[in-house]
């Protein structure tokens, strides 16, 4: 067949305040990864950068006429996943619908249930999807690719292949498609709070994380693996070029766990006399760090950086199978701080059982410590994660409660604490941290852009006043 149209969607909505939105790196490498191996034409869209509606999504997809569409949503992204997969179907009956990311990663043969779409892929999508492109239009044969849930073809069951296997070497994959976005569109945008709207450009150095927090995602498996070093500087340089810019954010799980890797990584940038500025607004482990590793990445370039400390309480640590040295992960950021380096906190109330003594807890740790700011979300299980068997097993009734909308108060309390004592809790618990006026100060000092900072105010008294609802 001559050359198939593709159409990549990203799905999801943005509040009014405050927006965040991030390049699509996950349909970006899909896209790459299908141009090298096939004779395809894609178009990537992000529902979130255009603010599409759910009708005017489909309308974009319809006139593309794309022979498949690939969509992928997180699952407080995924509510109009089944609406959008039938009028998808209607409109274009001989298109192929497929499935895919985190929410499809967590739900499989289930969401095969409760939408339209033809095949459902589980975990990374380059290899599997390229099977499905070189299956089209025989739909048939897509019933022998592993990796994939998909109806049999009398469509009467359900049938699941063993799933594929991941990409082992990182540099075999060709740079994400940055030609398919606008990218100049995110750059007025805000990406991860509480940086700043700048020109800037995300970058991923590995996959997978081998630890077992019960609240995460699957989607890259628990086989961490990780680009070289030269490769992700070349990518670096190639960038910098192209795009004239020097500010990297990375989205890693985890990227500083191969400490060997940060120091080749660092070199390589001084070697190569490539100034730039880096951000890690996730994927830094923080009792995993060490001076030398900080001081590294401090003089190669990095400004800022989130901590995931999650709890005060090493009982919930455990619980929760994170198991982090508060103590050192508190160091580590003194460190980073004395560094000028913009550290941001984040943390999670509302665990199975924990009490109001072990939230208190963990207020009190975020507020003697040296981040900047803080974040507290309250803790909800995601379909597919550990926390959500556990919750399914052991108070399924709470689970009718939960509405994954995005960036809406998730209603679920599962402390053992009632309603009432929860919600004034999750009320005052950014107040009590960031009413320090040494704290204000260190903003005032380190904040990235501070002329900008007049910019967040609304935000910042929103959170003061009504406390962190995410």
């Amino acid at each position: 067949m001559g050359n198939l149209r593709l159409f990549l969607a990203n799905l999801g909505y943005r509040r009014p305040l405050h927006p965040l939105v991030t390049p699509p790196l996950g349909l970006m490498y899909l896209a790459a990864y299908l141009r090298e191996k096939q004779s395809v034409s894609i178009k990537l869209c992000n529902q979130k950068l255009y603010r599409y509606s759910d009708k005017q999504l489909v309308r974009e997809i319809s006139a593309y006429r794309p022979h498949i569409i690939g969509l992928s949503a997180m699952t407080h992204s995924a509510n109009s996943l089944e609406w959008i997969t039938a009028q998808l179907r209607e409109a274009l009956p001989h298109s192929w619908i497929v499935v895919g990311g985190p929410h499809a990663t967590a739900l499989e043969k289930k969401l095969l249930f409760h939408t339209k779409a033809h095949v459902i892929v589980s975990g990374e999508g380059e290899i599997v999807f390229e099977k499905i492109v070189s299956a089209y239009p025989h739909l048939n044969d897509i019933e022998q690719i592993e990796g994939i849930i998909t109806h049999n073809s009398e469509n009467t069951s359900l049938l699941k292949k063993m799933s594929c296997p991941s990409i082992a070497d990182l540099d075999t994959l060709p740079l994400p498609a940055y030609d398919l976005i606008d990218l100049r569109k995110y750059w007025r945008e805000q990406s991860m709070p509480p940086i700043p709207r700048r020109k800037y450009l995300t970058l991923l150095s590995s996959r997978g994380c081998p630890f077992r927090c019960s609240y995460c995602h699957r989607i890259f498996g628990k086989q961490f693996r990780q680009h070289s070093a030269d490769r992700m500087v070349d990518e670096i340089a190639y960038y910098q070029k192209k795009y004239h810019i020097d500010d990297f954010e990375f989205v890693d799980d985890i990227f500083n766990l191969n400490k060997s890797f940060v120091f080749d990584f660092c070199d390589a940038l001084h070697r190569r006399n490539l100034k730039i500025k880096m951000a890690f607004p996730n994927g830094v482990r923080g009792d995993i760090l060490t001076a030398d590793v900080i001081h590294a990445l401090a003089d190669a370039g990095m400004y800022f950086c989130a901590f995931a400390i999650e709890s005060g309480s090493s009982r919930v640590q455990h619980h929760m199978r994170k198991n982090l040295n508060i103590q050192r992960c508190l160091e580590n950021i003194c460190i980073a701080q004395k560094r000028g380096v913009y550290c941001h906190g984040f943390a999670m109330m509302g665990f199975p059982g924990e009490t109001a003594k072990e939230m208190q807890m963990t207020i009190d740790v975020m507020a003697n410590s040296c981040l900047h700011t803080a974040s507290f979300f309250t803790v909800t299980p995601l379909p597919g994660s550990d926390l959500f068997n556990q919750v399914q097993k052991q108070y399924p009734e709470l689970l009718d409660t939960i509405e994954y909308k995005e960036f809406s108060d998730v209603t679920i309390n599962l402390s053992d604490v009632d309603d009432a004592h929860f919600l004034q809790v999750k009320r005052t618990a950014l107040r009590q941290v960031m009413m320090n006026p040494k704290r204000i100060k260190r903003i005032l000092i380190d904040f990235p852009q501070p002329y900008l900072l007049p910019l967040y105010f609304p935000e910042f008294i929103r959170r003061m006043t009504q406390g962190m609802i995410l």
